[in-house]
């Protein structure tokens, strides 16, 4: 008799639990399922335990996740794809029009409408220091007076009156993950 792999066993089990998930059964409805189907824990003989249908779901949950999240992202690339198509496209056709309204749908595909978030930390002596992120690689590429201006632009926005006068050097920061 051939001997059959833990491994290969949970597999199998958790392509069941799976099924009868997605059909709507509860955690307890699969155990008792599970048992009338004879599919029983191998060690003990009896059926298998909530907390490994739970476990067991957990784990199908988070690659449900991990494939919709691949799945996203190669979608998102295929329509980008198509999208940097069309505008080839419509630019070689001098169809203005079109173009612009593809370049609406990559604004929004990539969410370059967002706003750049400011982060201002004033001090008593008057001097702000301030921090850029969301769509960081186009700010990066600015130049300072541009960058400049922005921030000016952006001050102004969120009510500073008094003349802005930015001085200093831009430097990249990297961000860990970790909070200070």
């Amino acid at each position: 008799m051939r001997k059959v792999s833990s491994k290969a066993l949970k597999a199998a089990r958790q392509q069941k639990i799976e099924q009868l998930s997605l059909r709507g059964l509860s955690q307890r409805e699969i155990v008792k399922a599970l048992e009338k189907q004879r599919i029983i824990n191998v060690n003990t003989g009896k059926p298998w335990s909530l907390a490994t249908i739970n476990s067991d779901l957990q784990e199908l949950e988070d690659q449900w996740r991990g494939a919709a999240i691949k799945d996203r992202l190669a979608k998102k690339a295929r329509v980008n794809a198509e999208i940097q198509e069309l505008k080839r496209a419509a630019w070689a056709e001098r169809n203005h029009t079109l173009v612009a309204q593809l370049l609406v749908q990559e604004r929004q595909l990539f969410g370059l409408d967002e706003p750049i978030e400011l982060n201002l930390n004033g001090h008593v002596d008057g001097e702000i220091n301030h921090t850029l992120s969301a769509l960081q690689a186009e700010v990066m590429d600015m130049e300072e007076e541009e960058l400049d201006l922005l921030i000016q632009n952006l001050m102004i926005s969120a009510g500073v009156n008094a003349p802005v006068v930015i001085e200093g050097v831009y430097e990249h920061e990297e961000v860990s993950g970790e909070q200070s």
